[in-house]
């Protein structure tokens, strides 16, 4: 039986409640369009300066 499945992984960050100055880091799985949240018990600090970089991509000829 061979079967289609789409999955996405993305991680995110939210204020936490008790420490504005804190961000708790989440992953957020979807597989099929539906999604599931999970809290990865890690923060990082609000004021955290990153500069963003794209992702190169694979070559075509991977597999030879």
């Amino acid at each position: 039986m061979c079967t289609d499945s789409i999955l996405g992984v993305i991680f995110f960050t939210r204020k936490k409640r008790n420490n504005p100055e804190r961000l708790d880091i989440y992953v957020r799985i979807t597989v099929n369009k539906q999604r599931a949240e999970l809290c990865i018990n890690r923060c990082t600090l609000a004021d955290f300066q990153y500069e963003s970089k794209p992702i190169g991509l694979w070559p075509l000829n991977v597999w030879g």
